[in-house]
């Protein structure tokens, strides 16, 4: 195991270490991401995320020369986009994955919004402002979207 992966594998436990991003007929493909990764199901039942709790479906770590280099929380709508639920549950993971890191210098962080059908032109405007960034720690970043079956490493390019 390098020494990267260690980094990542001590996170979670490993049996909340998913091998795809794929939630009710929407998917995310993890071809192009960095070797040094892990994905995490939030909605794992050895996680201690009390249940009823917001969170997005899964988050994306990226390691990269024994740090952390990437974080990524992934919520996917395969259906319409209720987008206040879908920021607060970004939010949400953002805060999660804040609670598991040691603090430090703040890794590449980009909230991805994955769709199945199309998103209005006043939502995608609305992801735009400042009332829907996405915060970690120091960092307030728009919500990248992507469709359901597009590479993830296409939404980490945007960012």
């Amino acid at each position: 195991m390098t020494s990267s992966r260690k980094v990542l594998s001590d996170l979670v436990p490993p049996s909340c270490e998913a091998a795809t991003c794929r939630r009710g007929g929407c998917s995310v493909s993890l071809a192009g991401v960095p070797r040094d990764h892990v994905l995490v199901d939030l909605d794992c039942a050895d996680l201690t995320i009390l249940r009823g709790r917001t969170r997005c479906d899964y988050v994306f770590f990226a390691a990269e020369s024994g740090r952390l280099a990437c974080i990524v929380p992934i919520e996917l709508k395969s259906g319409s986009v209720r987008l206040g639920k879908a920021v607060q549950q970004l939010q949400a993971g953002a805060d999660i994955a804040s609670s598991w890191i040691p603090s430090g210098p703040a890794p590449t962080f980009v909230p991805v919004l994955v769709h199945g059908r199309r998103i209005h032109m006043r939502d995608r405007r609305a992801l735009r402002s400042s009332s829907k960034m996405i915060t970690f720690r120091d960092l307030r970043k728009n919500v990248q979207t992507i469709r359901c079956g597009a590479p993830l490493s296409k939404a980490i390019s945007k960012a």
